[in-house]
């Protein structure tokens, strides 16, 4: 292509007037890859090896070619906003007489994301192509690490909390916003198992949460469609780390960043309901109120299946046998549980979701909702007769009888939560948790009222344990 280039055909071409450019950048690949050649020669003879065959021939990685290609387009149309910056780009290149270098790199990112633009106007488009092409250019797991490399995920996160400190103007389509959502969790998708360790370990979690529960949270999520986008980030982030794998360790730091989180979607939830972001009783309504409700539960119900795979993994009863400072607070709980009365199949979901994982009673509040909430959770197993209660029943049990210890006579000895434990009884047989049934029936009846029964409730049916009780 480039002696076609350089014939007198090419050269005698009027209409071909952005051959200049085009050529300018075939030199700089061919000086590149010659470059790029000689260094991996180099560093071959100097180990005593020859250089593998695989090795002859430089592989463009995806983000590296995309932007060669996009920049041809770009420097065959004058008129291009970005037209002026990617020429630049490569007339500043001066080793080795404008060699592309960047081959196995992250090319004009970090100049193009953080334009030195007088013009505000010309600095976004700069960012957005930028962003678009980090986007489209990080395809499988190798181009992730090229991008971690120049530290692309750490400058996503502080971009938008850059741009959450910033109050929308008039007009303004949340182009950039919804962008650098959109790029985080297209990378995260794309860099598989690796991107999810390597975003975790900077801090992917703790940014989502501190997005949610930051002061201005109103501003970094102000739109409808941006919930959406970082409602599908979330959804993106735990479902590779479901993948993982993670060790005993890592399971308990997932266990208690995702309980964090937990509360964090729950509070986008009342606060999206509340707001006029979503009229509940307009035309809108059964459109953009029911797909976001939709999203939400059922991210709440990967954080249950997320949290039963860190479960698999943790020694002992982590969250369980007692109150977390980081779980969810009962009053909380409640909340969710109230809004989704009507909804059984979402309701069991979100459930599932409570009981496994940590929780906090730290307030008189908590605790004199405890009643309501073991009412709750016991009511709906006995409505539900679906298969996700095969793995969490156990874990709503186990929750139920340290509740009754927390919460003393609140609930002990209730006639409400006792009849419905009772209720339990078969459907704890079918799921081999029986046992978990009989403790968490001694724990709710006061010592008075435990002679006579111990004996009978592993071989008695529910209507003979009644009379018993009566």
């Amino acid at each position: 292509m480039k002696q076609a280039f350089n014939t007198q055909e090419a050269h005698d071409l009027i209409d071909f007037r952005e051959r200049p450019q085009i050529e300018m950048i075939l030199n700089s690949v061919q000086r590149g890859l010659v470059v790029r050649r000689s260094e991996l020669l180099t560093r071959e003879n100097n180990k005593g090896n020859d250089l593998p065959i695989r090795l002859r021939v430089p592989m463009f990685p995806a983000v590296s070619a995309l932007f060669l290609a996009r920049a041809s387009l770009v420097l065959s149309n004058p008129i291009d906003p970005m037209f002026g910056t990617i020429n630049g780009y490569f007339l500043r290149l001066s080793d080795h007489h404008g060699a592309y270098k960047d081959i196995t790199g992250l090319p004009a990112f970090i100049s193009l994301f953080s334009s030195s633009s007088d013009s505000s106007l010309q600095a976004q488009k700069e960012r957005l192509w930028a962003l678009e092409l980090l986007r489209d250019g990080t395809v499988d797991e190798y181009s992730y690490k090229i991008a971690s490399r120049r530290y692309a995920p750490t400058l996503l996160f502080t971009s938008f909390d850059s741009l959450a400190c910033c109050y929308p103007s008039p007009g303004d389509d949340d182009r950039e916003k919804n962008l650098l959502i959109e790029t985080i969790e297209t990378i995260l998708n794309s860099g598989g198992r690796y991107a999810a360790i390597h975003m975790m370990r900077m801090g992917l979690l703790p940014w989502i949460r501190g997005v949610l529960a930051g002061r201005h949270f109103s501003l970094s999520l102000h739109t409808l469609s941006i919930r959406f986008s970082f409602l599908k980030l979330i959804s993106t982030a735990l479902d590779l780390m479901d993948k993982t794998d993670p060790t005993s360790e890592l399971a308990e730091y997932i266990l208690i960043e995702i309980s964090g989180l937990f509360k964090s979607i729950v509070h986008l939830y009342f606060d999206t309901i509340q707001s006029n972001l979503i009229d509940r009783h307009g035309e809108r309504m059964n459109q953009s109120y029911t797909d976001f409700c939709g999203a939400i539960y059922k991210l709440l119900h990967t954080i249950n299946l997320l949290a039963l795979n860190c479960r698999e993994r943790i020694n002992g009863d982590f969250g369980l046998s007692s109150s977390t400072a980081n779980g969810i607070e009962i009053s909380v709980a409640c909340s969710i549980l109230s809004e989704t009365s009507t909804n059984e199949m979402w309701r069991a979901k979100v459930v599932s979701s409570i009981v496994v994982l940590p929780f906090r009673v730290d307030s008189s509040k908590d605790l004199s909702l405890t009643k309501k909430f073991c009412i709750s959770l016991l009511s709906s197993v006995v409505r539900d007769d679906s298969d996700i209660w095969n793995q969490t029943l156990v874990f709503l049990l186990r929750r139920i009888s340290l509740l009754s210890v927390l919460a003393g006579e609140t609930i002990r000895d209730d006639p409400d939560i006792i009849s419905l434990i009772l209720s339990c009884q078969l459907r704890c047989m079918q799921v081999s948790a029986l046992s978990e049934w009989k403790e968490c029936l001694i724990s709710l009846l006061s010592v008075e009222n435990l002679p006579g029964f111990l004996d009978e409730i592993g071989n008695q049916s529910v209507i003979s344990f009644l009379q018993q009780l009566s």
